[in-house]
């Protein structure tokens, strides 16, 4: 444990401890939390926002004057969309992608065929890779973004 986790981890006891013994799950190390809410920046908000919502499952939940739109998945899962401003890098890192994890691997299929009908342009379809069925796109021709579904592991003799 290096000394910013320790410090972290020392200040996370201290919250939680009720005394004599008692500690709250708030802030404890153990507890799961899920990442629920990303920002990406984008040139055009109108743009990114119809994409997820007719590629997604997507709603607006709110949009200020195309500078800022936030959505919401059936999951809970929010995106905010903000526009690109003067000051920010014109591209993502050449790695940065965002990823979309299926079910089944018919679901994965069936998301290739609904983004290709839509226009959207895909180099290869699903193809297996470490252990997933994976493709991916660059949607709004920038932002690499990925489909897949783990596959069932072989089993071991």
């Amino acid at each position: 444990m290096n000394e910013r986790s320790f410090i972290f981890y020392t200040f996370v006891q201290l919250i939680t401890d009720k005394g004599a013994g008692e500690s709250s799950n708030f802030l404890s190390p153990t507890t799961a939390m899920q990442l629920k809410h990303l920002n990406l920046v984008v040139p055009d908000v109108p743009q990114a926002q119809a994409f997820f919502e007719t590629f997604f499952d997507f709603h607006g939940e709110q949009n200020k004057n195309n500078m800022l739109t936030i959505l919401r998945d059936p999951h809970d899962f929010v995106l905010v969309i903000t526009r690109l401003t003067a000051d920010d890098p014109a591209n993502y890192p050449r790695w940065f992608h965002i990823g979309f994890i299926a079910d089944t691997p018919e679901q994965v299929h069936a998301k290739y065929e609904q983004l290709h009908a839509g226009g959207v342009a895909i180099e290869a379809k699903p193809r297996v890779l470490h252990g997933s069925l994976v493709f991916y796109f660059y949607a709004f021709g920038y932002l690499l973004t990925e489909v897949s579904c783990p596959l069932p592991s072989p089993p071991i003799n």
